[in-house]
């Protein structure tokens, strides 16, 4: 199974008691419907290991 990169939004202690996490996936595609839309969100900041943006509707 291929990994992908992927943005954690639930906390620590969601993840902890239920045993999984929610996550949003990490894309390198250029969607312009899915930007425009709000889906489509870019990583910004120093403290990255990877490009591209989150799909917040996946």
């Amino acid at each position: 199974m291929k990994k992908r990169p992927a943005l954690v939004v639930s906390s620590q202690k969601f993840n902890e008691e239920l045993g999984q996490a929610l996550v949003c996936p990490i894309s390198g595609g250029r969607s312009e419907k899915a930007r425009e839309g709000g889906y489509l969100v870019p990583l910004m900041g120093a403290c990255q290991r990877t490009d591209g943006s989150v799909r917040i509707h996946q």
